[in-house]
This record gives structure tokens, C-alpha cells and sequence, in this order.
């Protein structure tokens, strides 16, 4: 993941970027840190597809890091966030985003799957 985190500090150009790291069981709330963090730099990103169903052990701090990341991304209009099935994340964290997503003037479109 570090090095995922790494390379994404460098494309922060992309305008579109779509990981899928569905039933990863080995993804942790520090390694999707790193993810999260790398996004602060991107200023022309319109669209995130991140698909981390079923990874059981990230929590509300990712959420409420990816929250904190994407209310700094001005230039985004589509997000399709799918959280579905991991299992330790609570209302808390589901909140956590929300809240942050509600800064995102230009959205155009929000497709969430948050946990069950």
C-alpha cells in the first residue's frame, strides 16, 4: 500500500482514478491512510470509483480520513464510494463522511455502499 500511496502523490494530475480492492483482507486503516492522504494534492480531480467491500479490517478512521481528503478536492463532480460489508465501520464514521461530502459544491453525482 505504501508504495500505491507513493506513486499516487506523484500522478496528482489524474482527473479520474478508480481502485478496487474488494475482499482485501490484509488493507488496514494505516495502509488506506497513505491513500487517503495522497489525495490532498489533487486539484483537477473530477471522478473517485473506490471499491473496498468486504475488507473487514478498515474502521471509521477511514472514513473520516477520506472524508477529511476529499473535502480538499474542489474540482470534484462524481464519487462512487462502496464500503459494503466491513463490518467495524459505524454510523460514527458513516456520519464522519457524510459531514465532509456536504462541503463538495461541484458533485454532480454520489453513489454510496456503506456498511451493512
Amino acid at each position: 500500500m505504501e508504495s500505491l500511496a507513493e506513486g499516487l502523490k506523484h500522478a496528482c494530475s489524474l482527473q479520474n482514478i478508480a481502485l478496487h480492492f474488494h475482499n482485501c483482507s490484509e488493507i488496514t486503516d494505516d495502509g488506506f491512510r497513505g491513500i487517503s492522504d495522497s489525495l490532498k494534492g489533487f486539484e483537477s480531480l473530477k471522478s473517485i470509483d473506490f471499491d473496498f467491500s468486504r475488507c473487514g479490517k478498515l474502521s471509521d478512521i477511514s472514513l473520516k480520513e477520506l472524508g477529511g481528503s476529499l473535502k480538499t478536492i474542489k474540482s470534484l463532480q462524481r464519487i462512487m464510494l462502496n464500503f459494503y460489508f466491513c463490518d467495524i465501520m459505524t454510523k460514527s464514521g458513516v456520519d464522519s463522511l457524510n459531514e465532509a461530502l456536504k462541503e463538495l459544491t461541484s458533485i454532480q453525482t454520489t453513489t454510496l455502499c456503506l456498511p451493512k
